[in-house]
């Protein structure tokens, strides 16, 4: 099996804080049902669109609904978590999302996460971490609502970004195959379980009960 992995997860930084040690994690649950696997590392979004193809065997981790790749198949069982926050360029810090509802707010078109703005008036739907941070940056935006991960990627290059509010959301992140492996789902999520509760017990009993 070959896996698509985007280049987000090379950063050592980036994937302590997706709380993951991919590669490890993905041969463990292949290993436990006698696959061999290698990774190939791409942009993100190549990543997606090429295991989404056939071109790839499955797909590194992601959130729990994506919009529009109808060949990948979710192994359901999450394997770590993504951290939302609301960023901002001024001294303002929201302690909840309701103390934005007056702001103009750049959020990712697509995301589940941006669920939780849909009542919100004034949302700029942006296609990628770039165009939040840059819209953030030029003001056209009082606030941009977007995963930690994706802060920590773009830090360097807009370093008068912070973050302004404590965790907005969590995301569970999942494991998708392309569907011509759809029958390899049972054992992946079987495997996927076992490791689960190998590195953290008591969190993944409390999540299931």
């Amino acid at each position: 099996m070959t896996i698509a992995i985007g280049n987000v997860y090379r950063d050592a930084e980036l994937a302590k804080q997706f709380g993951v040690t991919l590669e490890p994690d993905l041969k463990y649950i292949y290993n436990a049902l006698g696959i061999d696997v290698r990774f190939v590392y791409l942009p993100n979004e190549r990543a997606l669109r090429s295991a989404n193809q056939g071109q790839y065997d499955a797909l590194d981790l992601r959130i729990g609904h994506l919009e529009n790749e109808e060949n990948l198949v979710r192994v359901d069982v999450p394997l770590a978590d993504m951290e939302i926050f609301l960023f901002s360029v001024g001294p303002e810090y929201y302690s909840h999302l309701s103390e934005i509802e007056d702001k103009v707010v750049a959020a990712h078109l697509g995301m589940r996460y941006v669920e939780k703005l849909k009542e919100y008036k004034k949302i700029y739907r942006v296609d990628s971490g770039m165009q939040g941070a840059m819209m953030l940056e030029k003001g056209r935006v009082d606030v941009w609502f977007a995963p930690k991960v994706m802060y920590l990627s773009l830090k360097d290059k807009f370093p008068q970004i912070k973050v302004a509010s404590p965790v907005i959301s969590y995301e569970p992140l999942y494991h998708y195959i392309h569907k011509s492996h759809a029958h390899l789902l049972p054992k992946l999520e079987s495997a996927a379980k076992r490791l689960m509760q190998e590195k953290r017990p008591e969190s993944y009993e409390a999540a299931t009960q």
